[in-house]
């Protein structure tokens, strides 16, 4: 009898442990699943943060280039004006006055102080005959000139080699007020041209504004003297 209840005990201890194991099991499972389960829910909270803030980051970025595209195609900085070169000024100059190859040729600008910009530059139009000078973008002046078939055309600058006349026996003519701007000597900018003794040649005075020089430059004779005393060496001069 005593031996039957010990086994009977027994049983009911094994049937308890066998329940305790198979809750502890089920409660270590559960445990697991919920550790799990929060872990993904960890992982898809970030990713969703990192998915915000690179879609943040990215709306950012495009609105920054949207904004500099917009500043850029919207932008009203304004340059200063620069008149297109007058392309009957030669004829209105000659109706004026029949000695205009004397006189300051731009009617509508005084000549200016060009020591007030940073980048002065003389454009020379070998179409239009005539020499604008720019001081930092701005039209200054434009001077009705004279260029010839071998007038070289490119970018040159103001050259050492200047003065206040020349005669040059070979050619048979010489001019005042000269500046080089090429083979040192070789090319230069001066007034109209004038005989071995000095005096201005008026059947060429009255060809100023027309392509027929041989090589070098043609100013009125006061353009030309302004030039002289105000341009700076190294001064760009392009001819075109």
């Amino acid at each position: 009898m005593k031996e039957s209840l010990d086994m009977k005990k027994k049983e009911v201890v094994a049937i308890i442990i066998a329940v305790i194991v198979v809750v502890c099991v089920f409660a270590i499972g559960a445990v697991n699943k919920f550790l799990i389960e929060s872990d993904k829910e960890s992982q898809a909270v970030v990713h969703e943060q990192h998915k915000a803030a690179k879609k943040s980051s990215t709306s950012s970025s495009s609105k920054e280039q949207t904004d500099a595209a917009s500043e850029d195609s919207t932008d009203t900085t304004k340059l200063p004006e620069t008149a297109a070169p007058d392309s009957g000024m030669l004829d209105s100059l000659r109706a004026a006055d029949p000695e205009y190859w004397k006189k300051k040729t731009d009617t509508k600008n005084p000549y200016p102080d060009l020591k007030k910009y940073n980048v002065v530059e003389i454009t020379v139009n070998t179409a239009l005959q005539q020499m604008t000078i720019t001081g930092d973008g701005q039209l200054l002046q434009t001077m009705l000139c004279s260029t010839g078939d071998a007038t070289p055309l490119g970018d040159f600058a103001i050259e050492n080699e200047q003065g206040a006349s020349f005669y040059a026996s070979a050619a048979g003519e010489g001019g005042n007020y000269w500046v080089s701007f090429k083979g040192h000597g070789l090319y230069t900018i001066h007034s109209t041209p004038t005989d071995k003794a000095g005096n201005f040649i008026e059947s060429e005075g009255q060809l100023l504004g027309t392509k027929h020089t041989k090589g070098s430059i043609h100013l009125s004779q006061e353009d030309a003297k302004w030039l002289y005393e105000n341009v700076t060496i190294g001064t760009v001069v392009h001819i075109v």
